[in-house]
């Protein structure tokens, strides 16, 4: 039907043109009158009959968005499927596949990543080869296939494989390089070098990649400080399953067993899974031992975790030393009275300024940002906008080897 109705609607112009035409002509008219009204009535068909066929189009594509959403959603652990609904998105993927032969690659990679999620290696291999055959070479897209088909491989016990396959990715492109650094800082089919994964996860996060942030400061708390042997071993079980993509919720009893030991990178992930909604049961649960992980994290100085409590306490009001809400003015919303909201703010600015100056990369662009901005809630007496100070934040992530940060600079001239 909606194939049909745009050219119902040119139909149904076309044939208003012609009456009016005729009724002009029947009433003798003058000819440039006809002309006119002609000319009026067609141009108001052609523009109504383009804004649907863009109506069309962007409805048509936007059903092909919505499947992407959804399996992104699966992959991030916020939806859950049974069988039958993984069938029916896959087979969706499939048909949008043979409908638009453009959208091939794209449509077999996100079905490969719904059946990895849903741990079905063998079934994500074969979607991946297959977006393969029609990926771009050395395209972000060919790069991501070929180190979703590495983690395919680790995944199944094919750990030589995999660690082949990573390295020679990484010696492609130093945003994938991440997947190599992991499998050297544990000794997964090699030699464990701390050093040398230190020097792949920065390659990585220079190459763009910000998530090797949170792997670069852990190792360099573990070199700093060491770790229990135990609570060691259970970091690494949680960081497999990261990796074999058994995923974040599988991996949370060994990281739960790490942060009980007193490891403390692994106190830091637990809190910020709770607060992520990736760990835990009620809602309560979940803010009330993810706040109470990040302060035993950040008491010990652990600047992640000081970063993460800082930003939980402005964003959800939350007071950072007790892990108390505040209570909003109309229950059920995020309305607070404007004492508490500043207080919660003052708190957290002061703890990710404090993760600013342990060099954390993240709490310096987030003061920048906050610096140039304001406070961010329309209300310019908690922070002023201070293009000095925000300058000066951003000159000390570029420094420390922030991407983003010299881009900013560039921009501020």
């Amino acid at each position: 039907m909606k194939k049909v109705f745009p050219w119902i609607v040119t139909l149904f112009v076309v044939v208003l043109t012609g009456g009016i035409i005729a009724a002009c002509l029947f009433l003798a008219v003058p000819y440039w009158l006809i002309a006119v009204t002609a000319t009026i009535v067609g141009i108001c068909g052609i523009y109504l009959l383009v804004r649907l066929l863009v109506t069309y189009i962007q409805h048509d594509y936007g059903g092909f968005s919505r499947l992407i959403w959804t399996v992104r959603r699966v992959q991030d652990g916020k939806k859950t499927f049974n069988d039958e609904e993984a069938g029916k998105v896959e087979e969706s993927l499939l048909h949008w596949a043979e409908k638009h032969p453009e959208l091939e690659a794209e449509a077999c990679r996100y079905a490969g990543d719904l059946r990895f999620a849903r741990e079905d290696s063998r079934g994500a291999e074969s979607f991946y080869q297959r977006a393969l055959r029609t990926a771009v070479p050395d395209s972000e897209n060919e790069l991501y296939l070929q180190h979703r088909l590495a983690l395919c491989h680790f995944r199944g016990g094919k750990d030589r494989d995999a660690f082949r396959e990573f390295e020679a990715l990484a010696a492609r492109s130093p945003f994938f390089s991440i997947g190599h650094a992991a499998m050297v800082e544990f000794g997964w089919c090699t030699d464990p070098d701390p050093e040398k994964a230190r020097e792949l996860y920065w390659q990585s996060y220079l190459a763009g990649n910000e998530s090797a942030m949170a792997n670069i400061m852990e190792l360099e708390w573990f070199l700093e400080h060491g770790a229990d042997k135990t609570a060691r071993m259970e970091y690494e079980g949680y960081m497999r399953c990261c990796h074999n993509g058994r995923g974040l919720r599988a991996g949370v009893p060994s990281l739960r067993r790490a942060a009980q030991a007193g490891y403390v990178p692994a106190q830091f992930e637990l809190g910020t899974l709770y607060m992520e909604g990736q760990a835990g049961d009620s809602l309560r649960q979940r803010r009330t031992d993810g706040m109470e992980w990040l302060r035993k994290a950040a008491n010990a100085g652990y600047a992640p975790a000081l970063y993460n409590l800082g930003t939980y306490s402005q964003v959800l009001c939350i007071h950072p030393e007790t892990g108390k809400s505040c209570q909003p003015v109309i229950p059920g919303t995020r309305l607070y009275k404007n004492e508490d909201r500043k207080n919660c703010a003052l708190e957290g600015h002061r703890l990710i300024q404090k993760a600013a100056e342990a060099g954390y990369i993240p709490a310096m662009l987030s003061l920048g940002n906050r610096y140039l901005i304001g406070d961010g809630y329309g209300r310019k007496e908690i922070f002023r906008p201070d293009r000095v100070m925000a300058r000066i934040w951003f000159s000390r992530a570029a420094e420390a080897g922030s991407p983003k940060a010299v881009e900013i600079l560039k921009k501020l001239g």
